[in-house]
């Protein structure tokens, strides 16, 4: 009983004196080597079962010469053999039995190893994948720097239907060396790994020609306005106009891809690009040159400086309440876009106008409140107001229209932080905003009707207390 063991080793040559020999059964086993060219002699052998073993190689042409062997009788599934005798293929075909191909189920080296185009990511190496890819397995592909090794371990593929790899990490101009064998893991027809041989090696060089684009310096350009700008591309293979030459920006909002355009066709090129209308900011772009997948690329950052002119001149200021404190409301202008303002007073018509808060007013950041209030003011004292827009610190070239009034009942409550007669959660609520230094960023709030002068923690906690005292 030789199948079905743990044999291992060479079939022995020896086998090919047993002239008498029907039947040889050695399926199952450890068996390396190929089918040793002795069992040709053997006349009388009816059936071989050589299946679920380890071995490799060519099978002898001689084997033809078993003329014996009867249909459907032998096996030769699982191994490593293979023949590129069509001849033999289909003798020991017509001999396997269940009917099945036996040369479907061997693990031999895949075929036709050969590289693709050196791409701007590497270059792929590829090849033609083998038949038998139902058990799990794979292709070992290794490398090496000269062509007779030695050879190392470079990647595994994850089953045996991959037909390529790229070759990500190269360097350009450097000759490498691959070759490629299967492997079959252990499986319920064969307890062993199955290793075939080698593929033969072939040579790779990563040889790569980017496209060239002069270089581009950071730019500037104002809002609402158009830049051009001139570059050149190049290329050591094809002529410039078959160059694919485009842009894109990291700031979409500022330079949307319908604002960009690529003019002309040849070495000399320019790049026209549009702000967005009424957008300040900076952006990256990058001018790519594609040759057929091989990239190049230059990028460069562009400013867009708000406009210097003075922003419009405010109007329709007007005076909505002057009891208590005085409330100023005006038309905002909306366009362009960040105008503040600055509001001017004089105690006289044709006095002197002075600047009453430190930082420009952004209405649309207010505090609680959607007006300009004055609090710094007397009763039955005649104030007059005049107010200019503010864009990057540049003011409007003249004054809004005035707007005059005599304050009455002016009674500053102590606390109240918004100037609206009551203390209450919204005073609570400025005064913590305060606290935070929320205020330099262009907010008005009545802040001098503070607790004290400058407000605190104590402002806020008095508050609070008092808030308290109100709900007992």
């Amino acid at each position: 009983m030789l199948y079905d063991n743990q044999f291992y080793g060479f079939i022995p040559e020896s086998f090919g004196t047993l002239k008498l020999l029907k039947r040889l059964y050695v399926e199952k086993n450890q068996l390396t080597g190929t089918l040793p060219q002795s069992l040709s002699g053997l006349n009388n052998l009816e059936k071989i079962r050589v299946h679920s073993n380890q071995l490799m190689g060519v099978i002898p042409d001689t084997l033809m010469q078993l003329t014996t062997l009867l249909n459907n009788g032998s096996d030769f599934r699982w191994n490593a053999l293979y023949s590129d005798n069509m001849e033999l293929v289909n003798f020991l075909n017509t001999r396997q039995r269940d009917d099945a191909d036996w040369t479907l189920t061997q693990t031999i080296c895949p075929t036709n190893l050969h590289t693709g185009p050196s791409l701007e990511e590497g270059i792929e190496l590829k090849w033609t994948p083998i038949s038998y890819a139902v058990d799990s397995g794979g292709y070992e592909i290794y490398q090496s720097l000269f062509p007779q090794g030695p050879f190392y371990l470079y990647r595994t593929t994850v089953d045996k239907t991959v037909s390529s790899i790229c070759l990500s990490d190269l360097e350009a101009d450097s000759t490498y060396y691959y070759k490629l064998k299967t492997v079959t893991q252990q499986h319920a027809n064969n307890q062993n790994v199955l290793e075939s041989l080698f593929t033969p090696t072939v040579s790779v060089v990563y040889t790569i020609h980017l496209p060239h684009i002069s270089d581009i310096e950071d730019q500037e350009m104002k809002q609402n306005s158009s830049i051009d700008i001139t570059f050149f591309v190049s290329d050591d293979t094809v002529e410039p106009n078959d160059l694919e030459v485009s842009c894109i920006s990291s700031n979409t909002g500022l330079f949307p891809p319908e604002n960009i355009f690529i003019i002309g066709d040849g070495t000399d090129r320019t790049l026209r690009i549009y702000a967005a209308e009424d957008h300040v900011g900076s952006a990256q772009l990058t001018i790519i040159a594609d040759k057929e997948g091989l990239k190049a690329r230059e990028s460069f950052k562009v400013t867009v400086l708000a406009i210097e002119n003075p922003p419009p001149t405010p109007s329709g200021l007007q005076i909505i309440s002057n009891s208590g404190h005085v409330r100023l409301t005006w038309n905002l202008i909306e366009k362009p876009f960040g105008v503040a303002y600055r509001v001017y007073r004089s105690t006289s018509v044709n006095g002197v106008f002075r600047c009453i808060h430190q930082y420009p007013v952004d209405m649309y950041r207010i505090i609680a409140q959607d007006y300009f209030i004055d609090p710094n003011v007397k009763n039955d004292q005649l104030y007059v107001y005049k107010i200019k827009s503010v864009l990057n610190q540049i003011e409007s070239t003249n004054f809004s229209n005035s707007a005059q009034t005599i304050p009455q009942n002016i009674d500053h409550l102590s606390g109240d932080m918004n100037g609206d007669h009551v203390k209450n959660l919204k005073d609570v609520i400025v005064a913590l905003q305060l606290i935070a230094e929320i205020r330099p960023q262009n907010y008005m709030v009545v802040y001098l009707n503070a607790i004290n002068d400058r407000v605190g923690l104590e402002d806020a906690i008095n508050l609070l207390l008092y808030l308290a005292d109100m709900l007992e």
